[in-house]
């Protein structure tokens, strides 16, 4: 079933010829998402990261253009064989999870590095409005 990291967004104006996409401002980064219909602009809502196409790379790694990233600290790191999940308290609030492979390519983290989160995946679903359990 995997992971799902809830964080709350504001949705932006549509993609030209995206259909349902549209660009949101997730935790102060920008992202394009699969939006509702009948989503407005400037509407706060939830939009759903899966752990498995987030990476974390070192803090001071510089974002490639028009890519979506968070800084944060590592709280707790879980070997699962095949995978290590990461724990990280984002500096704008939430915690999230990252799946990552347990592999020669992919870094050991440790509790209490500092990181940069990285989106790796296609557009996001967004989930309506904003769940309140997130703002609170």
């Amino acid at each position: 079933m995997g992971e799902m990291n809830l964080l709350p967004a504001i949705l932006g104006e549509s993609v030209e010829g995206g259909g349902h996409l549209r660009f949101a401002r997730v935790m102060g980064a920008d992202l394009t998402v699969c939006a509702p219909q009948g989503g407005h602009t400037g509407n706060e809502v939830t939009v759903g990261l899966r752990a498995e196409r987030l990476r974390l790379a070192p803090w001071e790694s510089p974002p490639m253009a028009g890519e979506a990233t968070w800084l944060g600290t590592v709280r707790l790191v879980t070997y699962l064989g095949a995978s290590t999940l990461s724990v990280v308290q984002l500096e704008q609030g939430p915690v999230v999870k990252v799946l990552e492979p347990s592999d020669e390519e992919t870094p050991i983290r440790r509790m209490d590095d500092r990181v940069r989160v990285h989106w790796t995946g296609g557009p996001p679903h967004c989930l309506g409005e904003r769940l309140t359990a997130l703002t609170t």
